[in-house]
């Protein structure tokens, strides 16, 4: 049994410190890099230092299992409950939130949503798409959206971009001031990744728009990082509403 566990260990530890250093080179290092980096050290550490480990107190060690659980069931959370779509394509308009570019590049993650939004809109054509995204950057990801989507034969008759905003809670308050000019527009989908659909979809009820969801697969390489920020996310909304 003990072989078992320190084998589990020494691949949980592998796979969250892989993912981490994928996560560096593919994407922008932040809270979400950091932390599943120190987790695969805390996985790793045991497997490696076996014998010392074991001979800790038992309470010492079913304590360190027991928050593995824990800690494993809180990271799927947003993953389970987010990735169930709720749009009837009958919507008004869809919201695309964005993702930090890479330079003036769409990053996967983002090209996933983009693709989801493009599949809505076969769909449901008349439906206004809505791309969101500010940045620091010269190019705004509202505006890489656009082009994106332009590439792809999507009509600019319907692209509406929002080019302010630097976060979700922004994304959807400064679509909702969009939409405050077009009362036709009633209902909307919100469109983004699967493991951040849970969260964008209580922001915008919070935000007060009338929402489904639509949610987008996301790259395995970058999976753990994103969805370990968007577990910290969701409990600072949760405390906060922020």
């Amino acid at each position: 049994m003990e072989d078992i566990i320190r084998i589990l260990l020494l691949l949980l530890g592998a796979l969250f410190t892989v993912n981490a250093v994928l996560y560096a080179f593919f994407a922008h290092p932040n809270a979400g890099f950091f932390v599943t980096l120190g987790l695969g050290v805390i996985f790793l550490t045991p497997s490696i230092f076996w014998n010392t480990f074991s001979v800790l107190p038992l309470w010492t060690r079913v304590a360190y299992y027991a928050c593995i659980l824990v800690l494993l069931t809180v990271i799927l959370i947003p993953l389970i409950f987010g990735t169930r779509s709720t749009v009837n394509h009958k919507e008004d308009a869809a919201i695309v939130l964005g993702a930090k570019l890479k330079g003036d590049q769409i990053p996967s993650v983002l090209a996933l949503r983009l693709d989801k939004a493009i599949e809505y809109h076969r769909e449901n054509p008349r439906a206004l798409i809505i791309l969101s995204g500010g940045g620091d950057q010269n190019l705004s990801e509202g505006e890489a959206m656009k082009r994106y989507m332009l590439a792809r034969g999507v009509s600019k008759d319907i692209i509406l971009t929002e080019e302010q905003s630097a976060n979700t809670r922004e994304n959807l308050a400064f679509c909702k001031e969009l939409l405050t000019a077009r009362p036709e527009i009633r209902r909307v989908a919100i469109i983004t990744s699967g493991y951040h659909a849970l969260r964008s979809h209580l922001m915008a009820r919070n935000a007060t728009l009338n929402a489904t969801r639509l949610s987008a697969s996301s790259p395995l390489h970058l999976l753990l990082p994103d969805l370990i920020r968007e577990c910290m996310g969701l409990l600072r909304f949760i405390l906060l509403k922020y």
